[in-house]
This record gives C-alpha cells, sequence and structure tokens, in this order.
C-alpha cells in the first residue's frame, strides 16, 4: 500500500510537469540546474548509478535509490522503463522524500 502511495505521487509529479524521466533527461536537467532530487530504480546498472552519482554531486541535489524496479517505475508514469528521474521541484522533493522515508 505504501508503495503505491510514493508511485502515486511520482505520478503526480509527472502530470505537473516537475519530473525529467531518464538519463539524458537527467542530465539535461542538472546541467540546466533545475534538479533537485534525483531518484534511481533499484535494478539500476553500476553505470548508471555512478552516472547518477555524478549527476548528483555535481548539482549538489539529494539521490535517492527507490524500492522499485525501472519497469515499475516506467508503468507507474506511462512511459518506458527508466532507471533515473531528477525531481525539479523544491517542494516535490521534499514531500517524496517524506513518503518514501515512511515507506521504510
Amino acid at each position: 500500500m505504501q508503495s503505491e502511495r510514493w508511485l502515486s505521487f511520482l505520478g503526480l509529479i509527472r502530470k505537473a510537469g516537475k519530473i525529467s524521466l531518464g538519463e539524458q533527461n537527467t542530465g539535461n536537467a542538472v546541467r540546466q540546474k533545475k534538479a533537485r532530487l534525483i531518484i534511481v530504480a533499484e535494478d539500476a546498472s553500476p553505470n548508471a548509478l555512478k552516472r547518477a552519482q555524478s549527476f548528483a554531486a555535481s548539482s549538489g541535489c539529494a539521490l535517492l535509490n527507490v524500492p522499485a524496479d525501472k519497469n515499475t517505475l516506467g508503468e507507474a508514469l506511462g512511459s518506458s522503463p527508466f532507471a533515473m528521474a531528477a525531481i525539479c521541484d523544491s517542494g516535490f522533493a521534499d514531500a517524496f522524500h517524506s513518503i518514501i522515508n515512511q515507506c521504510d
């Protein structure tokens, strides 16, 4: 039930247009200084994880591993599977982080 809550919240963030999906779009959001939180799927490849860590370090934003695989994330947001995404709004990023912490 709790996992549905944070997945639904990701859907809300997408409807608001405040999330960049996929490695390339996440990198663009970081370079444009829009990224506030980078999320990474639990089955992301080691190289994708390294790139996400590099994006987070270069932008100073938080990096969060989420308890879902790429397919689940893609299905929840109506897109193809993706390993990482950038939430581009501080309020949404803080709220998402809180919801994920409640699931633990």
